[in-house]
């Protein structure tokens, strides 16, 4: 467990352009959970900081909102080290994919208390590398040495006034190779980690704007209904579907690790046609 909390053992992926223009910054696993999460490949989606030419910033956050705050405990993370204002930010749940696995729980799961745990050093060290990276690209951009640099408030300022926003230096910061040391910021200089801050997604839950789960749509979306078994570890001995696919609006009816799925073109139908299935359990060890 040593080596999760060690950003010296870490092992970052290569900086790639995003669409437009801008930095992209990826991170692999530590070494200790790359047998048990697999293997980080550059062909999947696997940043944590997409920062746009249009000085758009989105922090991705490999665990689920669930009313625990990792909405606004993830990106201050990243604020902190990076330089922004936090309520600048967009968050954005990340995509399936290895490399978002929550290494204290070996899946991508959200949950046991872990966010924060196991998000602290990584969002950290993502943060401060994207810094140092948009820092020397402001560097070369004005031939000077990136210790007369510094980050401030989504800004390099450089020396005889100079500044460049970090959309505009984006671009030039993702060719630059992904530092794998980086000094993170001293505790005692911190301006949100540990303080008393408003929730990022409060205003969008008061004035109705939230997104959830369920509001989701997209062109031909199917939904599916599950009939599990009622005993951990049990799994399907048999059934029969032939009532369920006959039913209004159901696509498929297929059966799963512990259960069966019921596929139809709204929930509620699919809901109806689980209920009508005929299943019978092999309820295991657990019974």
């Amino acid at each position: 467990m040593s080596e999760l909390f060690n950003p010296s053992r870490r092992k970052f992926l290569k900086t790639s352009a995003v669409a437009g223009g801008g930095l992209m910054l990826g991170i692999a696993l530590p070494e200790t959970f790359a047998k048990s999460a697999g293997a980080v490949t550059t062909s999947m989606p696997n940043a944590w900081i997409r920062i746009g030419s249009d000085n758009v910033i989105t922090i991705l956050s490999a665990h689920s909102e669930m009313g625990q705050g990792v909405y606004t405990s993830m990106p201050t993370l990243v604020a902190e080290e990076l330089e922004v204002d936090l309520n600048k930010i967009i968050v954005e749940i990340a995509p399936p994919g290895e490399v978002y696995i929550n290494a204290m729980l070996g899946g991508q799961i959200t949950g046991g208390s872990t966010s924060v745990r196991e998000g602290y050093d990584k969002l950290r060290m993502a943060g401060a590398q994207a810094r140092v990276m948009l820092v020397q690209a402001a560097a070369q951009q004005w031939n000077v040495d990136a210790s007369a640099c510094q980050a401030k408030n989504g800004m390099i300022i450089g020396p005889k006034g100079k500044k460049v926003s970090y959309g505009q230096v984006a671009a030039s910061a993702s060719k630059l190779t992904v530092p794998k040391d980086v000094k993170l910021k001293d505790p005692k200089n911190f301006r949100y980690v540990g303080k008393s801050i408003k929730r990022l997604d409060t205003p969008s839950k008061v004035n109705g704007t939230a997104v959830f789960g369920i509001d989701v749509k997209l062109p031909g979306m199917l939904y599916a209904s599950l009939a599990q078994c009622p005993v951990i570890g049990g799994k399907v001995a048999s059934f029969d579907a032939a009532k369920a696919s006959a039913m209004p609006g159901v696509k498929h009816v297929a059966q799963i690790t512990d259960g069966v799925a019921v596929v139809a073109d709204s929930w509620w139908q699919a809901k109806m046609a689980r209920d009508e299935l005929s299943v019978k359990w092999d309820e295991g060890p657990g019974k």
